[in-house]
């Protein structure tokens, strides 16, 4: 079972930061309207609970995106005496990072003031719900590819994804497949998934997404990211034997990185008092690589530069669904496409 590696007071109260604070600016808002669920402008509730509970059965929200991978989003039921209680998919990280996205959407754009609890589920809670999911009836293989797999289709000759429940994969070989997530991988999620793949037999897992970087020259859908080194939530650090070398293309540029719960920690004042120390920041590439190391597997990610959070560019993670956006990222999939087919 994965053991999360956190501080004690890690998530002991929720963050407190607006659009000056933050390094996303006056982004910050349209971030956050794309993930809130629309219950919380609907009507003034008293208290407000975000939990580790995955339910389809009512509550979900008409801000779902239509397309096939990371598309579902906490659900909303009214419990007791005027609650609300929002429901992610059990993860420490996840259910941290949607609290305070309703606790900063709630203090700067709301005009009524509730009580937001938040409950972390326990490392049970978030085994059982890897556990209890259709990963069980993927086929065994030696790699998976994990991450934004959409965009890296074109590796398979299969047009066509196979269901798994909250699933999809994509047999790239025999020994191979692609993996997408119908819900999400955020952060200590992540993790489980691949002390759980492991468990069958899986021998290297390779991420394939986007993150943000520290370094204030690079330009946000322009570069890919890898590198050997990330810092836990407890401070400590992870290190792996990268399987991607940065001289194999001029866009990939290597890096250390920073494993961080929630976006909403990403202020400006944290960027100053981390940016000589990492290049990149993301919530799942730690803790992928320490669940590998732990189960003695190989583990190594190649990701779109997807936003700067030291300087203001015009791309960035309010923005990413404009069509120049997403050509741009296309032939940088193509890039760490090929590169992935070099290591397989």
């Amino acid at each position: 079972m994965y053991t999360y590696p956190s501080k004690p007071d890690l998530f002991k109260e929720l963050i407190r930061t607006n659009s000056k604070q933050h390094s996303m600016g006056e982004s910050l808002k349209t971030y956050l309207e794309l993930k809130i669920h629309p219950s919380l402008s609907l009507c003034n509730y008293d208290r407000i609970r975000v939990v580790g509970k995955f339910d389809r059965t009512a509550g979900v929200s008409d801000k779902e995106k239509d397309k096939t991978f990371n598309w579902i989003r906490p659900t909303a039921v009214i419990i007791g005496n005027n609650t609300l209680e929002l429901r992610c998919f059990p993860g420490k990280d996840y259910v941290y990072h949607y609290a305070n996205i309703v606790n900063v959407y709630m203090s700067q754009y709301l005009d009524y003031n509730a009580t937001i609890y938040y409950n972390i589920p326990s490392e049970m809670e978030c085994w059982e719900a890897i556990e209890k999911s259709e990963l069980k009836n993927l086929p065994s293989v030696k790699t998976v590819i994990m991450g934004y797999v959409e965009g890296l289709a074109f590796l398979s000759k299969n047009k066509e994804w196979i269901d798994c429940g909250m699933y999809q994969y994509n047999c790239i070989s025999d020994d191979a497949i692609l993996l997408g997530c119908k819900h999400t991988y955020w952060g200590d999620i992540a993790g489980r998934i691949v002390t759980y793949l492991s468990s069958r037999g899986t021998q290297q897992v390779i991420y394939a997404g986007k993150l943000g970087t520290l370094n204030e020259s690079i330009v946000p859908n322009t570069c890919i990211a890898t590198g050997n080194k990330s810092i836990l939530p407890n401070g400590k650090s992870v290190t792996w034997e990268n399987l991607f070398s940065p001289n194999s293309h001029s866009s990939i540029i290597e890096g250390v990185h920073i494993t961080l719960p929630s976006v909403l920690q990403e202020t400006k004042e944290w960027v100053e008092c981390n940016k000589l120390r990492a290049q990149y920041v993301d919530p799942e590439i730690g803790h992928m690589a320490y669940a590998a190391k732990q189960n003695r597997i190989r583990f190594s990610y190649l990701h779109i530069i997807s936003d700067n959070i030291s300087a203001k560019y015009s791309e960035d993670l309010s923005n990413e669904r404009i069509l120049e956006v997403i050509e741009k990222r296309k032939g940088l999939l193509h890039i760490i496409g090929n590169c992935i087919r070099e290591v397989m």
